[in-house]
């Protein structure tokens, strides 16, 4: 698949044919996204270097690059071209219903997938905030339900609520489907892969080895996602507006491959972001005391103010417009933003932008036309030339002093770039030049809060085995190496 240039001037090497590196490195960058790039990083003393998980790549791993990529035309950058799937992950083609909704893909099928769901978004509009006010009003059932000292898997919890919402805007189906059992769908709808022969043979089989011991066998994943499908084709959302969206009527999408793109997108499209970030800000959360009494505090304030209203349209907008929280939902996004990395292709030579410290000179990194190119957003994020050097720093008050300063400089009559507007939360914005933008940005922000919200108030949850960072360098918690436990 790839083809990368040999460019000299950026530092690293690529494995040879035969190398089980790609297959190495894959397995690492995927567990470890962020450990990896860094080492990396740091390795090669500087922002852009050469990397083979699974596939040859040309990392970029600052700001400058990041607004790049973010805004790069589709005649600069593109997906990548071949098999569908992003770097050295694949769509498992018939845990899809034999399709691949690829808002991930290349430019060829990535249209017509991407149209169902911002369609199907728009139709469903008004059905989004009931869904929600359910959870900001009774939290989140499967956590609710815990009793004391009971240990919970809060990334199943989290996704069983995001998905509920999901399911039940789209489709009117609640609950949703469950989280244990959307969590193993998800996970067996991808495998590895790898551009080199034999690190490919290995992936390949070590995907299918690793599903069958922690995902249990695929005939079981298979028959869950067939369940809900049929459940979606036959709602009545479905019926009466979905098999009529106007991408299906022109056969640009075929009716019988719908359900498999829309279940596609509630359990993950719509919700991944949500569900995938909550927990390490959680986590952090759990071992930041200082922010974690800011944040309960507004958030008991928003509460006590809903009981009090009758009419309770419009108050997504209302926990939107919270301060701290909103400062919360950045600085999380900015930290443990998903998606971690985007792949792009370079569609001609392109002189590629570097991050300079305030009064040196601009600096370019010369990229040859083919390059594939892999963006590492979170430690981008962290570019100190940005963020200052405390960028590893989890501190949401960072935005409400970046306020004051940019207030002050607008009072002067000059111009200041706010850090809010540096994260980005969801990627490419939807209205830019990139032809990629999250669709459902607005969407999944509001839905990040109000499982947030949900959960922000509680101080009865504790990890295990209780985490001894340094608080002042704490960098998100890995989901499987701890339980959550009511205390």
């Amino acid at each position: 698949m790839a083809d990368e240039p040999k460019v000299k001037v950026i530092p690293g090497d690529w494995c040879s044919h035969f190398s089980l590196g790609p297959f190495r490195q894959v397995m690492r960058f995927v567990e470890d996204c962020d450990d990896y790039t860094r080492e990396l990083r740091f390795t090669h003393q500087s922002p852009v270097f050469k990397a083979h998980p699974g596939i040859e790549s040309t990392f970029i791993t600052d700001m400058a690059g990041l607004d790049y990529v973010f805004d790069a035309p589709p005649e600069e950058l593109d997906r990548l071209e071949g098999d569908p799937g992003f770097g050295g992950l694949a769509f498992n083609v018939d845990m899809l219903g034999g399709v691949v909704p690829a808002l991930m893909g290349h430019a060829g099928n990535h249209g017509p997938a991407r149209e169902v769901v911002v369609e199907a978004m728009k139709r469903r509009a008004s059905h989004f905030e009931p869904a929600c006010l359910k959870v900001l009003n009774y939290g989140i059932p499967m956590l609710r339900r815990a009793a004391r000292g009971e240990r919970v898997n809060f990334q199943h919890a989290i996704h069983e609520a995001a998905a509920g919402i999901a399911f039940e805007w789209l489709f009117d189906l609640t609950p949703g489907p469950p989280g244990a059992g959307a969590q193993g769908w998800i996970k067996a709808c991808f495998g590895l892969r790898s551009d080199r022969f034999l690190a490919n043979v290995v992936a390949r089989g070590a995907s299918g080895l690793e599903g069958l011991l922690t995902n249990g066998r695929a005939s079981v994943h298979r028959a869950y996602g067939d369940e809900w499908m049929e459940k979606i084709r036959r709602s009545a959302p479905y019926q009466e507006v979905f098999k009529n969206l106007k991408v299906v009527v022109e056969g640009r999408v075929r009716e019988e491959h719908l359900p498999a793109h829309l279940m596609f997108a509630a359990s993950f499209n719509a919700t991944g972001g949500a569900w995938s970030t909550l927990h390490p800000a959680l986590a952090q959360l759990s071992v930041d005391a200082v922010t974690r009494a800011s944040l309960a505090r507004e958030l008991d304030g928003f509460h006590r103010s809903m009981q009090d209203l009758s009419d309770l349209r419009g108050t997504l907008a209302k926990l939107d417009a919270l301060p701290f929280l909103d400062a919360f939902f950045l600085e999380s996004m900015r930290l443990f933003g998903r998606p971690r990395h985007y792949y792009r292709r370079a569609m001609r030579a392109i002189d590629l932008p570097i991050s300079t410290p305030p009064g040196e000179p601009a600096r370019t990194v010369h990229i040859e036309q083919g390059t594939t190119l892999c963006l590492v957003a979170t430690v981008a994020r962290q570019d100190p030339t940005v963020w200052g050097d405390d960028a590893s720093v989890f501190d949401p008050e960072r935005y409400l002093r970046d306020d004051v300063e940019v207030e002050r400089a607008r009072q002067r009559g000059a111009v200041r770039r706010s850090l809010r507007e540096r994260v980005r939360a969801f990627g490419p914005s939807p209205g830019g030049k990139n032809a990629y933008g999250c669709a459902g940005g607005d969407v999944g922000k509001r839905l990040w809060k109000t499982l947030a919200a949900a959960l922000g108030r509680s101080t009865d949850w504790r990890l295990s085995p209780w985490p001894e960072p340094d608080v002042d360098a704490f960098d998100g918690v890995r989901p499987s190496r701890f339980d959550w436990i009511r205390g």
